[in-house]
């Protein structure tokens, strides 16, 4: 059993980077990577192997769904001329996803240490291929193929076998960072080599997000006297200006003059706050999409009065007409699941990462504590799928060695 389990979780680990793959014709977005194959039999060998369940987590599994149910009679009456068979439909799908996702970091987090350095060998590599395969072999990359469901427009940026240029810079810099970590090596050596194949990969937000995560960490080494820490933050805020200077800002000024993106993710991205207000226990599965019907258009005019830029809203004005489905979501992780969720979500989350951050701080892993920063950030900011999974992979990772003697 034991070899079984190490097979397929390996396999598992292997197929992370590959998230567009034309198994997406099956399933849609939830069977686009084929590590859902190995997930669900790896997860069906854990569900037969428990002997006793958590009762706590099963009356708050239980109180949620009872939630969801609610809303979805809630909904059907604010919006009667939506078909009450699209929204459950929707929600079901919704529930798919969900459950595969947290599968993935319980399976990744029932896994030894040992294993799972394994998985983050074998993950690093892939991810390394999938580089040179897009330097080397670029029509393999941007063309239809197994490998990639959709043909890539964008032949300047590199996507590797990642969905898209966002998710690739993710994976590159996490399999830096991995390597570092197994093979213990320098902190200014990964940061750097980090940083270069960061802009290499064209994702703005990752390098962003990488150079921010330098910044807090900074702030929460402990063994560094405040002076010094100022001089750190300072050096890293005009390295990290020089790099946006030099190698993105023009992307950026282009984006909001040129292009939907930046008004379509600043409208989602605050949808996702406003939840916290207006449904603080979320809108459950049933109430994703109808959240975004009731509430968008209002923020979007918000905006609109508030921006000091002229942004394009033509892209996200169409995810706010009812019966639209395809791509609405907040563009960030943790507001999804917040949005779904609430403050159960978000207390959740804050008790964990607060957990994890102060074993790393004792320990003095500064290499671990980037990784876990830019991979908070990371699904805050750009990271925007619940059916990519080298994230739930990191949470069991990065617990694992947090808890390392």
């Amino acid at each position: 059993m034991n070899k079984i389990n190490k097979m397929l979780f390996l396999c598992f680990c292997v197929f992370i980077p590959f998230e567009n793959t034309r198994l997406s014709a099956i399933g849609g977005v939830l069977t686009a990577s084929p590590a859902i194959i190995f997930l669900f039999l790896g997860l069906l060998g854990c569900l037969l192997s428990i002997k006793k369940v958590n009762t706590k987590f099963f009356i708050l599994f239980i109180i949620l769904h009872i939630l969801s149910i609610g809303y979805l009679l809630y909904w059907s009456m604010i919006f009667p001329t939506l078909d009450i068979g699209f929204i459950f439909d929707r929600g079901v799908r919704f529930f798919a996803i969900i459950m595969f996702y947290f599968g993935a970091i319980y399976y990744s987090m029932r896994q030894s240490e040992a294993l799972l350095i394994m998985g983050g060998k074998a993950i690093s590599i892939v991810i390394l291929f999938s580089l040179l395969c897009n330097i080397f072999f670029p029509s393999l990359i941007y063309n239809p193929s197994f490998l990639h469901a959709n043909e890539y427009f964008s032949i300047n940026r590199f996507r590797g076998f990642a969905f898209e240029s966002s998710s690739f810079g993710f994976q590159i810099i996490c399999a830096v960072f991995i390597i570092a970590i197994v093979y213990k090596l320098n902190l200014v050596f990964t940061v750097l080599t980090a940083t270069a194949l960061g802009i290499l990969s064209t994702s703005k937000g990752a390098v962003v997000v990488l150079l921010l995560s330098l910044v807090i960490v900074f702030l929460l080494i402990k063994r560094i006297a405040i002076i010094y820490k100022l001089i750190l933050i300072i050096l890293s805020l005009i390295i990290g200006s020089f790099i946006v200077k030099t190698f993105l800002l023009s992307s950026f000024v282009g984006d909001i003059e040129n292009y939907t993106s930046v008004a379509t993710r600043l409208t989602v991205f605050l949808l996702g706050f406003k939840t916290l207000i207006s449904y603080p226990l979320g809108v459950s599965y049933f109430g994703f999409l109808p959240y975004f019907y009731e509430n968008g258009k209002d923020m979007m005019y918000f905006i609109q009065q508030h921006s000091p830029f002229l942004l394009i809203f033509s892209e996200v004005d169409e995810y706010f007409q009812i019966g639209a489905f395809k791509s609405i979501g907040t563009k960030s992780t943790i507001l999804d699941l917040v949005v779904f969720f609430g403050w159960f979500f978000v207390i959740g989350l804050s008790v964990f990462v607060k957990k994890i951050f102060s074993q790393l701080r004792k320990k003095g892993n500064y290499i671990l504590l980037i990784l876990s920063v830019f991979t908070l950030l990371a699904n805050i900011f750009f990271i925007s799928s619940l059916t990519l999974y080298l994230t739930p992979f990191l949470i069991g990772f990065i617990t694992k060695l947090s808890q390392q003697e």
